[in-house]
């Protein structure tokens, strides 16, 4: 959970600083209901867990807290998978967040979205 809310200050402050920069923070706070905003915003948070867990298996908020995404067989995720990986988060969500709360259950510890994506939340070294 630590992790999400790490990578959650990132996304978010990294979001803010770029739309005040190129001068849309204003127009942004006021929309109300969902804008083209809200979508370049989902789109970097796919691309966000997508490039850093296919690339270094981890995003910057696992890195922090020492865990890192990798296939059942310890190989490297790759971008396809997480992306199916971080699609997969969505179907966890459903019916109360129960896709989440297997890995208290299971005894692997995987989620319903690692079971989707064949993958696996380790320590690293």
């Amino acid at each position: 959970m630590v992790a999400v809310i790490i990578d959650g200050i990132v996304l978010y402050v990294g979001f803010f600083i770029i739309l005040a920069l190129i001068g849309e923070l204003d127009a942004y706070l006021a929309i109300d209901g969902w804008s083209t905003y809200d979508t370049v915003n989902l789109l970097g948070v796919i691309l966000y867990d997508t490039i850093l867990v296919g690339a270094f298996g981890a995003t910057v908020g696992k890195a922090v807290v020492g865990i890192k995404i990798v296939q059942q067989d310890g190989q490297r995720v790759g971008y396809g998978r997480a992306l199916g990986r971080y699609l997969a988060t969505y179907i966890s969500m459903l019916v109360l967040f129960i896709g989440f709360l297997m890995v208290a259950f299971s005894q692997d510890k995987r989620g319903l979205h690692d079971l989707i994506a064949g993958t696996v939340v380790v320590r690293r070294n």
